[in-house]
């Protein structure tokens, strides 16, 4: 399955909705670093994670088919650095999760590997 059948293919309505989070984080994210006033660094520092977090996660949610699998394939290094990241932070992690953190670093070896054995 290419990248835009996996997009055109329903979406389970859990991820519509995690979809639909996403989008709003990746909004106000946005809509904070756009302001033309100065804000605090934290302020900051948060509106940019929640723009990053917010668009890596609505194009995964998105990226999800109705058998609930996520298409790694393809996917650019720096989206799947920043699921990493994500994954990383959370302080307890589901055993699905773990599976698919630990696809995650086996797509990223093999992105190193492949790159960085001249």
């Amino acid at each position: 399955m290419n990248i835009k059948q996996r997009l055109t293919a329903p979406t389970p309505t859990f991820w519509k909705k995690v979809r639909n989070i996403m989008l709003t984080a990746g909004s106000i994210g946005g809509a904070l670093l756009m302001l033309p006033v100065a804000l605090p660094a934290g302020v900051v520092t948060l509106a940019t994670y929640a723009l990053i977090v917010g668009a890596t996660g609505s194009v995964l949610s998105q990226a999800t088919k109705e058998d609930g699998t996520i298409n790694l394939e393809g996917m650019p290094i720096g989206d799947l650095i920043k699921l990493q990241e994500a994954f990383y932070r959370k302080s307890n992690i589901t055993e699905s999760e773990k599976v698919l953190l630990n696809k995650v670093n086996d797509h990223i070896r093999k992105y190193q590997e492949k790159y960085t054995s001249n």
